[in-house]
């Protein structure tokens, strides 16, 4: 479930009840991944701002709350605020505990420079993925008395004490890999595994976008010119809004 944790189907309508559903699904994945990981983890009923997962350690004096991100494969445009970093920060604060958490695609981060490297810095906000979850869980990773993995949640601050900020907006990530693969005690190639893991299963998906999409812009060109309107309609969602409207208009009418 993990490979595929990160990307959100194109078949899911954009805010839909699927899309949600996706996204709560994510969730209880992380906070899953958590647990074997040897965390007490739970996801948050809290509606509106507040952090999606919350997890603390079992053996040690610390808590830590993460977002589970996840992205359509035709989304490329992507900002500073899609990866929530500061808002990450306020519910970690708000919870009153010690780290954040931000797990996404690894390939769906930038590249080279962005701003949300800064914010990860000053914030110390982890910039984690679903592929470090996925190299934790598949060599048997857990938190013990004697293996604590604060300094892993902690990178960034550590990060932020040795970065210029000519560099700040600069990528760390390979960085941060590389100090996992340490922490973890298993071998660059074992982390080049897992990337290659991913990158194959993405480039599946994508193939199986893309034949749907096409499927999709096929049966759009066979239909006749009313169900070409009835659909444009029906898809525009005007309707709805109407119908909203209709019934505000006769609320307020009603008040003397």
């Amino acid at each position: 479930m993990i490979l595929r944790a990160g990307m959100i189907p194109e078949r899911f309508k954009r805010d839909s009840t699927e899309e949600k559903l996706f996204s709560k699904a994510s969730d209880i994945i992380v906070a899953r991944a958590f647990e074997f990981l040897g965390f007490d983890a739970y996801v948050s009923r809290q509606r509106g701002d507040s952090a999606d997962v919350v997890a603390n350690s079992r053996f040690f004096d610390y808590g830590l709350v993460a977002d589970a991100k996840a992205f359509r494969l035709s989304r490329t445009a992507k900002n500073q605020k899609d990866f929530k970093i500061r808002a990450l920060q306020d519910w970690r604060e708000n919870e009153r505990l010690d780290f954040s958490v931000l797990i996404a695609p690894y390939y769906q981060y930038p590249i080279q420079t962005s701003q949300i490297y800064r914010q990860a810095l000053h914030s110390n906000v982890c910039l984690f993925s679903w592929e470090l979850l996925y190299l934790l869980l598949e060599n048997d990773f857990c938190e013990q008395k004697v293996r604590d993995l604060s300094s892993i949640w902690s990178f960034s601050s550590y990060r932020a004490q040795t970065t210029f900020v000519s560099d700040s907006k600069k990528s760390f990530l390979s960085d941060f890999s590389d100090h996992i693969v340490k922490t973890l005690g298993v071998s660059s190639d074992s982390w080049l595994s897992v990337l290659e893991l991913f990158r194959k299963t993405i480039v599946a998906q994508g193939a199986f976008e893309i034949k749907n999409l096409n499927n999709e812009v096929e049966k759009i060109r066979n239909l006749t010119r009313e169900e070409a309107i009835r659909r444009l309609i029906e898809t525009s969602n005007y309707q709805n809004s109407i119908k909203t409207i209709e019934a505000f208009i006769k609320k307020i009418e009603r008040i003397e």
